[in-house]
């Protein structure tokens, strides 16, 4: 049996701060704390070795030294790769891109490589768990193949510390951490597009149960949050959904229109959240 191991979780660094996630009170009592932890935990990462001994001068150098590690010691020789610049490149170029639809054509276009070349890198940046593939959702598996992919990090502090001349986008940061909680909880993760082209960050799915997800990190412009609400709205009467979900930086509240309701959390109250009771939230259970 497989078993994945990722860096620290959100729920695990509060821990480390003896703050009990699990528990209402403390999460209420420790507010500012947890909201100062994700900050670090976005610009960081959870890396053990960097988010439990932050010396910020050195963390990045670290954290791209592990990165390099698994790029030149495990993804190169699973390749049989004896000159790395083309993978060092690729991988760069997708770490500053997280969350962006790709296709292997167009990579293959700006990296002069074949198709099948692109494809067995980025398999091999997955199996070493560097990066991870995000495909878009369709009733048609063939078409989901086909249709282009997201990517995203094992670690945000890597991005921030890998990317090439990466501006700060927070936005993008804090829907990699949503991928990961995501992906820890055991759940069939995807992105999703309606009729008309309005993008959902995450579909969620478990056995025949499905949940959709928006990452924003302030919605309250009221054009922001129209914006992602609008896109809901749209998703789950596609899907005959009644419930979808926005994660945000700091803003909770519940809406209802037309018979369908969006809960809004704050990130650090998702993030607190075991992976049995993310699937409850989610109304996947």
């Amino acid at each position: 049996m497989p078993l994945e191991v990722f860096p620290l979780s959100f729920e695990e660094i509060a821990k480390a701060h003896n703050i009990d996630a699990h528990n209402a009170i403390d999460i209420s009592k420790n507010r500012a704390q947890l909201r100062e932890l994700l900050d670090r935990f976005l610009k960081y990462g959870g890396f053990p070795g960097v988010i439990l001994n932050l010396l910020p001068t050195v963390a990045y150098d670290i954290l791209n030294a592990y990165a390099k590690t698994i790029l030149y010691q495990d993804v190169a020789p699973r390749l049989q790769l004896r000159k790395s610049i083309e993978l060092e490149r690729l991988f760069v170029y997708l770490i500053s891109n997280i969350g962006k639809p790709f296709s292997y054509s167009n990579l293959s276009n700006l990296f002069d490589l074949s198709d099948k070349i692109i494809k067995e890198y980025i398999g091999a940046f997955s199996d070493s768990y560097l990066l991870f593939e995000l495909e878009l959702f369709d009733f048609s598996l063939k078409k989901q193949i086909k249709n282009q992919k997201k990517i995203y990090s094992i670690d945000t502090g890597q991005v921030n510390a890998v990317a090439f001349h990466f501006t700060e986008n927070i936005g993008r940061l804090l829907e990699n951490l949503v991928f990961l909680e995501l992906r820890r909880s055991g759940l069939e993760i995807y992105y999703y597009k309606t009729h008309n082209n309005l993008e959902i960050d995450f579909l969620a799915k478990k056995n025949m149960r499905m949940a959709l997800i928006q990452v924003s990190w302030n919605i309250k412009d009221p054009h922001t949050l129209r914006r992602e609400e609008k896109a809901l709205m749209l998703a789950l009467d596609e899907l005959k959904l009644n419930h979808g979900f926005i994660i945000t930086q700091d803003n909770e509240e519940q809406f209802s229109e037309d018979n369908k309701t969006i809960t809004v959390i704050p990130a650090y109250k998702f993030f607190c959240l075991n992976s049995e009771k993310k699937q409850e939230f989610l109304q996947l259970k």
